[in-house]
């Protein structure tokens, strides 16, 4: 790449900083822990700006990043306060968590990883869409993919969620999915 390249990509990349710091609040629950994840990415870039060879949309592409630093920060906590958990260490409590904050971190780990485990088209829609807040009307101009497929694939990605926490014991089976249907006894 060239210098006047480099300026540009640079220039591109630090313009998004503002909304890349609001979407990883939404994932992260924490100003600062948001501001350290888009750091951690841009630091990234920078030492590596390679990593933007063939990338078209940039944006898109930032917010991927950015939404998987994420989701590799909270699992990682998650994993670092289990082990302290299991070894009977108090740590957790020491550094000012609750019960409450493991088992957020640990829905939140499970959410990351139930929504990456979608397929290509649903988790697009929900990156973009409800961690992203892009409008569906911008995401059908941005793409060409039409509002109501847009829509569906997001409905769809919801119901693969949900049904991804539900098998892992996270949210509660529907009452009326586990109902059966007996004709005999009214």
């Amino acid at each position: 790449m060239n210098a006047e390249r480099d300026t540009t990509d640079i220039e591109n990349i630090l313009a998004w900083y503002p909304n890349l710091v609001s979407r990883a609040r939404r994932i992260m629950r924490s100003g600062e822990d948001a501001e350290d994840v888009v750091q951690d990415v841009m630091e990234t870039l920078l030492t590596a700006p390679h990593m933007l060879d063939g990338v078209e949309r940039l944006g898109a592409w930032l917010t991927t990043m950015v939404f998987r630093r994420c989701v590799d920060t909270i699992r990682s906590r998650t994993r670092r306060l289990r082990r302290e958990e299991e070894s009977g260490e108090d740590l957790v409590g020491s550094v000012g968590y609750s019960a409450e904050d493991v088992e957020e971190n640990e829905l939140m780990a499970a959410l990351a990883t139930a929504i990456t485990d979608l397929p290509k088209e649903q988790r697009f829609v929900v990156e973009e869409h409800a961690l992203g807040g892009r409008t569906f009307s911008e995401l059908a101009e941005s793409t060409g993919i039409p509002k109501g497929t847009l829509l569906a694939r997001k409905r769809r990605a919801m119901g693969n969620i949900k049904a991804t926490l539900q098998r892992q014991g996270i949210l509660e089976p529907d009452a009326a999915a586990g109902k059966e249907t007996n004709h005999e006894n009214p």
